[in-house]
């Protein structure tokens, strides 16, 4: 997931883009709506849409933290109880 685009990228993307559609120097100010910041937030969305990206997201964090239960679930019992006392 590090190496793909996330939404937080793309709009930085947008908002980095001037009037022309160039990267501004001083950039990632609020979105203006320019042509070319409209055109990549809809190319994200349009992705994004396509590839499930938030169902897909979900699904890879629930089995990531999941995962972490099941292999450290007697330590984490271990910690609950001595919480509990």
């Amino acid at each position: 997931m590090l190496n793909r685009p996330s939404p937080g990228t793309m709009i930085d993307r947008a908002r980095s883009l001037g009037q022309d559609g160039q990267t501004e120097e001083a950039g990632l100010g609020l979105l203006k709506a320019y042509p070319a910041q409209v055109e990549v937030a809809l190319i994200d969305y349009d992705s994004r849409q396509a590839t499930n990206y938030l169902d897909r997201l979900l699904a890879i964090q629930r089995d990531v933290e999941q995962n972490f239960l099941d292999e450290n679930r007697d330590q984490l019992d271990k910690m609950a109880a001595a919480a509990h006392g």
